[in-house]
């Protein structure tokens, strides 16, 4: 009797990424395929992901939704695509705001989120630390 292998849901999820958003960053596939896994496979770790405001938020928004582990890929798609290929919102951009700057975050996505912050009432532009100047 033989096993079925196991999937490889980040493999197939990279692949995925890449192929429709060809001009993407890489820091947004590998992103995008670790939260895939997340969203599929039971026992990932938290701790194992890229440290990106994109991946904090697409992680909440999993955990608002249903169990890690347990969505299907269409399910896991609708949720997390825009999150992970679409622009920087006001939301991902308090991640980046809250949590400092993450090692793997995408310049241009610090950018859009230093914009979004200077722009958003209620978040005063200042200066936190030196690499992360809002105003």
């Amino acid at each position: 009797m033989s096993e079925t292998p196991a999937r490889d849901f980040y493999g197939d999820a990279l692949a995925w990424g890449r192929k429709k958003y060809p001009d993407s960053p890489e820091q947004h596939h590998i992103g995008f395929a670790w939260i895939m896994k997340f969203c599929q496979e039971k026992g990932v770790p938290r701790r194992s992901s890229p440290r990106t405001m994109r991946v904090e938020y697409a992680v909440t928004s999993i955990f608002r939704f249903r169990q890690p582990g347990t969505l299907i890929f269409e399910e896991a798609i609708r949720l997390v695509l825009g999150i992970c290929y679409g622009p920087i919102t006001p939301e991902i951009a308090t991640i980046w705001y809250k949590d400092g700057p993450l090692n793997g975050d995408y310049l241009e996505d610090i950018s859009a989120a230093k914009l979004i912050l200077k722009k958003r009432q209620g978040i005063s532009p200042c200066v936190i630390d030196v690499d992360r100047e809002v105003n």
